[in-house]
């Protein structure tokens, strides 16, 4: 059988046949299906690819389901984790869980992320990582009350001045 293109395996009928000849191909031909495909059967094989750059394109894939994100976002690549938050409309839970990640990028990432909630800006707010508490200082979700109780008086003055600025400009508190 003589598959056409890497859009050929956005179907959903996923076949012996088909994944033989997907992984036969190059480490580009399978980061190319991986991100354009709309198919859970053939997404749900790629996100156990070998070649981290393969499950990245997954996790930046606008067409991933839920199901396969909460699977990549334990993935021990960090550019991976990173794709989740930047490439993609990740759940709160999904954002909440990677708030707790070991690399800072992420965490202040999450951070800036739209979706995340604001009990997990309230929880960035104790992070050891002065990039992750200036995030939630200028995210437009922080609360006043984060922002008086956490952030104002914060010991780095760069946080402290993004919160301030904050606290001004978005309900007109001056300190």
């Amino acid at each position: 059988m003589i598959f056409p293109n890497a859009e050929y395996f956005a179907t959903e009928e996923m076949t012996t046949e088909k994944i033989a000849y997907m992984y036969s191909r190059s480490e580009h031909y399978r980061k190319t299906v991986a991100q354009r495909c709309k198919s859970w059967a053939v997404l749900n094989h790629l996100k156990k690819d070998s070649n981290a750059s393969v499950r990245e394109a997954i996790a930046g894939n606008q067409n991933a389901p839920t199901k396969i994100l909460n699977h990549l976002k334990h993935d021990p690549n960090y550019l991976v984790r990173l794709a989740i938050v930047l490439d993609n409309s990740p759940t709160p839970s999904i954002l909440n869980f990677l708030a707790n990640d070991e690399n800072n990028d992420i965490r202040a990432t999450v951070a800036w992320h739209r979706n995340t909630s604001v009990t997990t800006l309230k929880k960035l707010t104790q992070d050891n990582c002065p990039s992750v508490r200036f995030s939630v200082a200028v995210h437009p979700n922080c609360t006043l009350e984060i922002l008086e109780k956490e952030l104002v008086r914060d010991t780095s003055s760069w946080v402290a001045y993004a919160a301030q600025r904050s606290a001004m400009e978005r309900f007109g508190k001056i300190y």
